[in-house]
């Protein structure tokens, strides 16, 4: 009877025992698993923070180059009122009637673009006769901000004066690609910062280049 007894003692402290074990061994394992998970929630975190983080870099420097395409376009835009001054300039210094009656066409020129700016379209043409909404430092020296919505642009003045000036250019004998060059590149500003549609690009051009001849013929 002693030995059955003492049997059955050992046989349940064994067994408590191996259950308590197997016990620890789950809670272990289950802080195994929690320390997984907060590992791996970590991870997570630092990845959404370094994507963050590469996305407000990559923002910046979207911006940054966009700012610095802007100031070009901006200093391109001065052109026609660069070659305006310039041309002032020369006729004064040297007091040539040939610089004088130049400067004083482009002049006439420009106004000519304005009173055509200013005539009342039709509603059919209203669109396409305005400066596009997002238009910004559409003025000769790129400083005036953005422009109202009902902004007129048709024809673009500075295309006129290039187109004229380049046609003048090229009639006397200077360089073709250098002029076609400097008026693509001044069509690509005003286009870039929204200052003009294409076709108010494309009769800007056509429209000054046309004055230049006749101006040529007299």
């Amino acid at each position: 009877m002693n030995f059955n007894k003492n049997d059955n003692i050992n046989y349940s402290n064994n067994d408590n025992i191996n259950y308590s074990d197997s016990n620890n061994d789950n809670i272990n394992y289950s802080d195994s698993n929690n320390d997984n998970i907060n590992h791996s929630d970590s991870n997570n975190d630092n990845i959404n923070h370094s994507d963050s983080n590469n996305d407000i870099k990559k923002g910046d420097i979207n911006e940054f180059i966009k700012s610095k395409i802007l100031y070009i376009a901006d200093i391109i835009s001065v052109g026609p009122i660069a070659i305006l001054l310039g041309l002032t300039y020369i006729s004064l210094l040297n007091f040539r009637f040939k610089e004088i009656k130049l400067v004083i066409t482009l002049i006439l020129v420009n106004m000519l673009v304005t009173f055509i700016k200013r005539l009342p379209y039709p509603d059919s043409l209203y669109q396409i006769t305005r400066r596009p909404k997002e238009s910004i430092n559409c003025d000769y020296l790129s400083r005036n901000g953005k422009q109202s919505l009902d902004a007129p642009g048709f024809p673009s003045g500075h295309m006129a004066t290039l187109g004229f000036f380049a046609t003048y250019q090229i009639y006397q004998g200077y360089s073709i690609p250098a002029n076609l060059i400097i008026v693509l590149l001044t069509g690509w500003a005003r286009w870039y910062k929204s200052n003009h549609n294409l076709l108010q690009i494309t009769v800007g051009t056509l429209l000054g280049s046309l004055l230049s001849i006749l101006y040529l013929q007299i």
